[in-house]
């Protein structure tokens, strides 16, 4: 009896390790997540179930779960191999724009973009194609797609694509073929500020300091103090989906703050068709580029 009662601790101990282990690798080291549509077609098609490495950038390691009450999410990240590079394919929580707090952190939303601009970088987008005078030889994105977005006509586009950004448009009309030059926001860096492109950064300046920008009697506040320019305090990244022509991502909802980066996706573990729950043999550990 006593050797039974043994064997059966014994098991139950293993198993309590092997969950802990698992729960650790998923914290710390590696977790995966399911592509649900088409924005990063053809990287990443529905079905796909891919590997974030945390390794990368380094895991986020939660504080406290306030946010789940509605407070802001405070979290620090371990240390990574090296930075987020452009045109590495991220994992995020999508920065959901809050009236009250300019961004908000979105637990249950998760999206999978390709990173076109870094912190500090100056980037455009020139009938349909990237621009960044940091990487002026190099390739930003998919470009077949951007191609495709080059040769469609304005009248051709789905009308709820085509606008200016939400939450910014100076004069010019920006929209997802002609935008730019427009600076991404990094801690230390600032900006001048003036009656066009405060819309530009206004969420931004909100999530930080909670302060929203008022432009009245051709000044501009932020709460009660007049402001000119802004010191940003932390850093922020401008995501692209491959597929161009029908992806949600930073030109229409802005900057994503860099505590919100899950970690960086590197291969696909498996995928199943959606449809026919067949499994794609040929994309299993298909590695991303």
């Amino acid at each position: 009896m006593k050797k039974a009662i043994d064997i059966l601790v014994g098991i139950v101990g293993w198993g309590i390790a092997f969950i802990l282990l698992a729960f650790a690798v998923r914290i710390f080291v590696f977790d995966q997540f399911s592509i649900p549509s088409d924005s990063m077609e053809p990287t990443l098609i529905p079905g796909d179930h891919i590997l974030v490495n945390k390794l990368v950038f380094g895991a986020r390691i939660y504080k406290n779960f306030d946010f789940l009450e509605g407070k802001e999410m405070e979290s620090w990240r371990t240390w990574g191999w090296r930075k987020i590079r452009r045109n590495d394919v991220v994992v995020f929580n999508y920065p959901w724009a809050h009236s009250k707090k300019g961004i908000s952190f979105a637990i249950d939303k998760v999206y999978v973009k390709r990173c076109i601009g870094l912190p500090g970088d100056t980037l455009s987008i020139r009938n349909g194609i990237y621009c960044n005078p940091a990487v002026p030889d190099s390739t930003l994105g998919y470009l077949r797609g951007q191609l495709d977005l080059s040769r469609t006509r304005p009248e051709d586009l789905d009308p709820k694509v085509l606008r200016s950004l939400k939450r910014g448009e100076p004069e010019t009309r920006w929209n997802i073929k002609e935008l730019g030059p427009l600076y991404i926001p990094r801690r230390g860096g600032t900006v001048e500020l003036d009656s066009t492109n405060y819309k530009l950064y206004g969420s931004v300046i909100r999530y930080e300091t909670g302060n929203p920008l008022v432009y009245r009697n051709g000044k501009l506040f932020a709460g009660d103090r007049e402001i000119r320019s802004y010191t940003f305090l932390k850093d922020y990244y401008f995501m692209g989906g491959d597929n161009v022509l029908n992806s949600r991502d930073s030109r229409y909802w802005g900057f994503l703050p860099e505590e919100y980066i899950i970690g960086v996706a590197t291969r696909v573990l498996y995928s199943e068709n959606p449809h026919t729950e067949d499994i794609r043999w040929k994309r299993t550990l298909k590695k991303l580029k």
